[in-house]
């Protein structure tokens, strides 16, 4: 009669162990693969925003902007349909499925992951203050997204931010440039918002678009006094 073997308790042990080495070296790369793809879609929803911004001003004359109680807000649901995938855009594939909700109201039908640095503070200094930036940075930043930074990815997932951002130093962040040029950027702030909360420095909002220095005119050191969603 012809004897079968089995594989040993220390065998089996052994090609556990080997498989467990393997999977450990392997996870992280394929997690890092897994994050470089869903920048590189990020990236590319960036570029399309800012094209979509261009196409949009070339059209209208001006940053856009709708009508909600009466008052013109600016809001990012008018170039949506400039932009070839118009619902998925805005939206950073690293965030939350939803992505960030809109404010103003008016683009809450639309998810959005990306800062908007040209909506600046709403009301007569956020347009000043816009028209002051052209004359200094010619290629301002238009969206930035934060992202790509994990500790700030964590932070931003958060269950009570629902749209915007507040202010936390030093956060990396992968911005467009108005010709459409993207790249990671270190430079600016997180606008860390819990909802509530509107007190963003003037300097800390104008330097998420610029490295120019803010003119003392506009950046006084004062939160915006007419409140975010004034026009």
């Amino acid at each position: 009669m012809r004897r079968t073997t089995g594989f040993s308790i220390t065998e089996l042990l052994v090609v556990l162990v080997v498989i467990l080495l393997l999977a450990g070296l392997l996870f992280p790369v394929l997690a890092q693969a897994k994050a470089s793809s869903k920048q590189t879609a990020c990236s590319s929803n960036l570029k399309q925003a800012s094209m979509a911004l261009n196409l949009y001003i070339e059209d209208s004359g001006d940053y856009p902007m709708m009508l909600l109680g009466g008052k013109q807000i600016r809001a990012t649901s008018p170039i949506t349909g400039y932009a070839a995938t118009p619902t998925t855009v805005f939206v950073c594939p690293l965030d939350r499925p939803q992505g960030r909700g809109g404010t103003p109201l008016a683009d809450r039908r639309e998810p959005r992951s990306f800062y908007e640095t040209w909506f600046l503070w709403e009301g007569k200094s956020g347009v000043e203050a816009w028209k002051q930036l052209g004359q200094f940075e010619p290629n301002p930043i238009v969206f930035r997204c934060y992202f790509h930074d994990s500790r700030l990815r964590s932070m931003l997932q958060e269950s009570h931010l629902v749209s915007s951002f507040g202010s936390q130093m030093n956060g990396l962040a992968l911005v467009a440039r108005r010709d459409g040029s993207v790249k990671m950027d270190r430079r600016s702030d997180v606008f860390w918002d819990r909802v509530t909360q509107h007190a963003d420095d003037k300097k800390g909002i104008w330097s998420a678009a610029t490295e120019q220095p803010c003119p003392e005119v506009i950046c006084d050191g004062s939160p915006p006094s007419e409140g975010i969603r004034e026009y």
